[in-house]
């Protein structure tokens, strides 16, 4: 009986408590909707003021940019009337400019002091129309300060337009009353701004003056421009309160419940208001208000309902409490060895729960796999076996609590996928033997994948540093050896591991440098390692030295690079010796000085042996010729004046030997010009030139600044024949009508420029080689120790340049 009074009353208390619920949600519903319905009126007044406000500064915008178009206008007006220069056209053409800068302003107009048209910025000339019964018009001309003053919408008299009229009082310096300048508003600009905004299907905006006059209206139906709305509360309490704000009443137009926001313009005698229905506010409200009610009654339905299944369920909850009891310390348990596949082994049963994503892991259906451990254990890689089966078997013994072990299973496609299984026993006997085992399996495929790519990975980069020429040293950041390659054992004949005290791994790598440069190596690895750069060559501008085992030192070629490891930063030099290059080096440098030199012996031998030719020309053919001619001329004396034939056969022997004499003189000048060792270098390149114009009909100049430099032998000569050659050339190939030759001291250095203003040298031609006039210069200049170079000038044409070092000339001939 007891019993069955405890039921009844669990069922009474379960009724009680489901009319409480329903109570509540009733109430809670009525509250809610009434809180959120105040929500809404409040969430409407801010968006109906901040539209206002927004409204207020964008008109404001727009009445200061018209404000300053009217101003200028006024300006431009007073100051012609001022000075007495009226001009219409003048003013026209400002005010039109300014009329088409400004999308909101549709003209400009001048009105004189008897209300006449004066200027328009959209007539000319001006129509003859009177302005004097305008609004505007009679208030700036009874005004005594210049204010704007907003006007009443008016159709225009000249466009024929519906205008907003903005006007102010134009006075002259002494206040006399000069006129007044109006702008007028397009009315489409305000309703295009207007449209707009959402404010609801009755939804309207206005524009009063401060004095409560309407200006304008949109929607305009039902609106009466230049109406005052003093009576209305808008202005009769809300204006002189604050002038900005949000009040609940009835239209401005109309009676119906609105919200008006209104806001006014700091800098103008305006006033913004919006207004939308209460209706359209609220309109969100009323659907929320009707699924709220439909959810407060489906609630209210349900937990009735749920009352009444709950009072019958709870004879049935006392008899599944054991049941559930278990289920919850299943999942629990699960929950503990979380993992992505879950099992569960009943080692009475010898039955295994498998999750679901066990099952999808492995690409198995939920009933493919068999229950038992025996097919578990198909399912393990034959090497693994073993393993796992150790693994089990220690947990069920109870010499261990868990284990884990990584092993293959087949996957029903027949791969094989790597896992983590882990299991922990969660109940035994009396002695100690599992009950219950709980685990996961974890895939770990793609971890072994990575730490095999990372052996083989290891595996390629040991072999290359193994077989690389150079030697490969990385260091710690102390400096300690940590990495000593094949390459840098033989280079440095020592092992990289060995007797201790031996060994290259864990010395310091000053042990491989002269100690000379010790402190400046470290210093700068130190600065390599601070400024993050991967890589840098080392030596650039020194030549770096390393130690060998048994203390020879050997010139060597390095690079460095950084890379950090666990925060540690390690630093890998790769070198090789270079002593066989440095010799090599040398070797042709040897070489190519001793090139030098007998090219520099060649030019002086072929020079002396020009001079010898010449010397013999000039002593011996040129006086035998001289002595013929001679002959010539003392025969055709005495020939009788009537062999007329012999008399002109003798006059022409006469002429083929005056040409042979200045042949031979020529040919002599040009082996050998007499007038360096006579006059000296610039001397006979002014005779050089003068032949060249004289052959060539090209104009030449010459710019000595050389006249405290006394050249002598093989550098006088060298010169000559560099010019010679360059002339040479243009002469040749550059089509020139001007050059100009320069010699000039820069420094210690003799300079001479060979410019002309032809058709400029071939880049690619010049990288050929194949010009031997341009390599006898560079040869030359290069003998003497200097360096040519010949390019394209920007000017146009080309520039031989050659550069000669002028003092060790000096301390050769004094030498000599």
């Amino acid at each position: 009986m007891l019993g069955i009074a405890l039921k009844n009353l669990s069922r009474r208390a379960v009724f009680i408590a489901g009319g409480l619920l329903v109570l509540v949600v009733i109430s809670g519903t009525a509250v809610a909707l009434w809180l959120y319905r105040s929500a809404a009126l409040a969430g409407g007044e801010w968006h109906l003021k901040n539209i206002a406000v927004a409204l207020a500064e964008q008109t404001r915008q727009g009445v200061l940019t018209v404000d300053i178009a009217l101003r200028a206008t006024a300006e431009e007006y007073s100051g012609q009337v001022a000075a007495g220069v009226f001009s219409e056209q003048v003013l026209h053409r400002g005010m039109h400019q300014r009329v088409a800068e400004l999308p909101q302003l549709r003209s400009l107009l001048i009105i004189s002091p008897d209300g006449r048209l004066v200027a328009h910025s959209e007539a000319l000339p001006v129509p003859p129309v009177n302005y004097g019964d305008r609004d505007y018009f009679a208030a700036q001309r009874d005004a005594r300060d210049p204010r704007l003053f907003f006007g009443v919408p008016v159709k225009g008299r000249v466009i024929q337009e519906w205008t907003h009229p903005v006007s102010r009082r134009i006075s002259g310096a002494n206040g006399k009353f000069l006129g007044v300048a109006t702008a007028a508003f397009a009315v489409p600009y305000f309703h295009e701004v207007y449209r707009s905004l959402e404010l609801g299907p009755m939804g309207r905006v206005f524009l009063f003056r401060r004095d409560s006059i309407l200006l304008t209206a949109f929607p305009q139906e039902g609106a009466e421009l230049g109406r005052s709305f003093t009576a209305h509360a808008l202005f009769g309490s809300a204006m002189p309160a604050a002038s900005s704000g949000v009040l609940r009443t009835t239209g401005l137009v109309d009676s119906h419940p609105r919200l008006i926001a209104y806001h006014s313009l700091p800098d103008y005698p305006l006033v913004i208001a919006v207004s939308s229905t209460t209706d359209y506010v609220l309109r969100e409200w009323r659907r929320q208000s009707l699924y709220a009610a439909v959810s407060a009654f489906a609630a209210v339905a349900v937990i009735l309902l749920g009352a009444f299944l709950l009072a019958r369920q709870l004879r049935v909850a006392q008899e599944l409490a054991g049941e559930v009891a278990e289920a919850e310390r299943r999942w629990l348990g699960a929950v503990e060895a979380a993992g992505h596949g879950v099992w569960d082994w009943d080692v009475v049963a010898g039955k295994t729960f498998r999750s679901a994503h066990y099952h999808q892991m492995l690409g198995y259906s939920d009933q493919e796999i068999p229950a038992s451990r025996e097919g578990w254990l198909q399912l393990i890689h034959p090497e693994d076996r073993k393993l796992a089966h150790q693994g089990n078997q220690a947990c069920l013994d109870g010499r261990v609590d868990t284990f884990s072990t990584e092993l293959r299973l087949r996957c029903k496609d027949g791969s094989w996928k790597w896992v983590l299984n882990r299991g922990t026993a969660v109940s035994r006997d009396a002695r100690g033997r599992a009950l219950r085992v709980l685990g996961t399996i974890t895939d770990v495929t793609e971890h072994q994948q990575a730490q095999q790519q990372l052996r083989d990975s290891e595996a390629r980069l040991n072999a290359i540093i193994g077989s690389a020429m150079d030697a490969i040293i990385t260091v710690d950041e102390h400096q300690n050896i940590v990495l000593f390659n094949a390459a840098a054992e033989k280079i440095f004949r020592c092992p990289a591991r060995g007797a201790p005290g031996r060994e290259a791994i864990g010395a310091p790598l000053d042990r491989f440098i002269p100690e000379r440069f010790r402190a400046a190596h470290r210093a700068h690895v130190e600065r390599f390692g601070a400024t993050g750069v991967t890589m840098r060559r080392m030596g650039e501008n020194v030549v770096l030295a390393g130690v060998r085992a048994g203390g020879e030192e050997f010139p060597i070629d390095a690079s460095i690079s950084q890379v950090e490891v666990g925060g540690e930063k390690f630093y890998t030099v790769i070198l090789r010796d270079i002593t066989e290059r440095q010799r090599a080096a040398a070797a042709l440098e040897q070489s190519h000085r001793e090139l030098r030199e007998l090219y520099g012996v060649m030019h002086e031998v072929r020079e002396a042996e020009r001079v010898r030719i010449a010397r013999e020309l000039h002593d011996e053919l040129a006086q035998w010729l001289t002595a013929l001619k001679m002959d010539v001329s003392w025969m055709a004396a005495r020939l009788p004046k009537d062999l007329t034939r012999l008399v002109d056969r003798t006059a022409r022997m006469k002429e083929v030997v005056d040409t042979t004499v200045a042949a031979v003189r020529r040919i002599a000048a040009d082996l050998r010009p007499v007038m360096i060792d006579d006059l000296g270098l610039i001397p006979a390149i002014e005779h050089l030139l003068h032949e060249v114009s004289q052959r060539s009909g090209i104009l030449v100049s010459l710019d000595a600044k050389v006249h405290d430099v006394e050249f002598r032998d093989p550098l006088a000569t060298a010169v000559y024949r560099m010019v010679q050659e360059a002339l040479t050339n243009v002469a040749r190939h550059a089509q020139a009508s001007l050059v100009e030759v320069i010699l000039k001291c820069d420094g210690g250095d003799l300079m001479v420029q060979v410019c002309d203003n032809g058709r400029g040298i071939d880049e690619a031609a010049l990288r050929k080689g194949k010009s031997y006039g341009v390599l006898g210069i560079r040869e030359r200049a290069q003998t003497l120790g200097g360096a040519a170079r010949i390019f394209r000038s920007a000017e146009g044409g080309t520039t031989v340049e050659i550069t000669i070092p002028l003092r060790a000339h000096q301390r050769r001939q004094a030498t000599a």
